[in-house]
């Protein structure tokens, strides 16, 4: 969910309604348009573009949204991706205050056994305090792969299925994630192993971690084998 978001009417017809409602957020992608003037979904066969096709209805003064057509594309900044049978259903709750608070529904066939429910406010903002939603384009950094190249695994030939549990020890039924992870008992799954792995583990960070040498943080380097001592502290 952006942090900002520009929300306008737009009207049109013989009566001049409202047509739909155009939400931009601060991203280099396109926003959201919600339909509102009784048209239908597209079939599911059609093409689809990055924005998908929202329509919605008002109940109350919330406006709810309902999305259908969406891309397979990152649920999340860790990884976990949705399908393209994906649907999102998006509360807009106007509140006392210039408060708004948008609750999105996600649910998934493919990947998700449960929705994934996440939720952010908003305040009005005042034309003197107006935000831009134009964002700087993406810069591509190099991944560590030849130009035009895109690595593809064949099911169940993916090397770095096991690459949680080697950089930080977490099994493949714990880093696939589920439903069974979300609760307080999955700790106690987790404890029995590595209680007995402990005894394999390396004793300092080797990669994807930020450590402290000699009072000050050091990136995705792991420190060296004899202990360095905190600042103020004789070795």
């Amino acid at each position: 969910m952006a942090r900002r978001l520009t929300i306008w009417p737009v009207k049109g017809g013989p009566t001049d309604q409202v047509l739909l409602w155009k939400i931009n957020k601060t991203e280099d992608i396109g926003g959201l348009t919600i339909w509102v003037d009784g048209r239908k979904p597209p079939s599911r066969y059609s093409d689809h573009s990055r924005e998908a096709f929202t329509t919605g209805h008002w109940k109350g003064n919330m406006l709810i949204a309902y999305t259908t057509g969406m891309k397979r594309a990152p649920a999340r900044d860790n990884g976990a991706f949705y399908s393209d049978q994906a649907t999102m259903t998006t509360t807009f709750i106007p509140h006392s205050g210039d408060l708004l608070v948008v609750v999105t529904v996600l649910q998934d066939p493919v990947y998700f056994t449960r929705p994934y429910i996440y939720s952010r406010a908003y305040y009005r903002s005042d034309a003197s305090t107006a935000v831009n939603t134009k964002w700087p384009p993406c810069i591509v950094n190099y991944e560590g792969v030849a130009e035009g190249v895109v690595p593809f695994f064949l099911p169940g030939s993916n090397p770095l299925r096991d690459q949680m549990m080697q950089v930080f020890h977490v099994p493949e039924y714990a880093s696939d994630g589920g439903e069974d992870t979300m609760y307080p008992a999955f700790r106690h799954r987790l404890k029995e192993q590595y209680l007995k792995l402990y005894s394999t583990f390396p004793k300092h960070c080797t990669q994807y971690c930020t450590t402290f040498r000699n009072g000050r943080p050091v990136a995705n380097q792991a420190l060296p084998e004899e202990r360095v001592p905190p600042r103020g502290e004789k070795p």
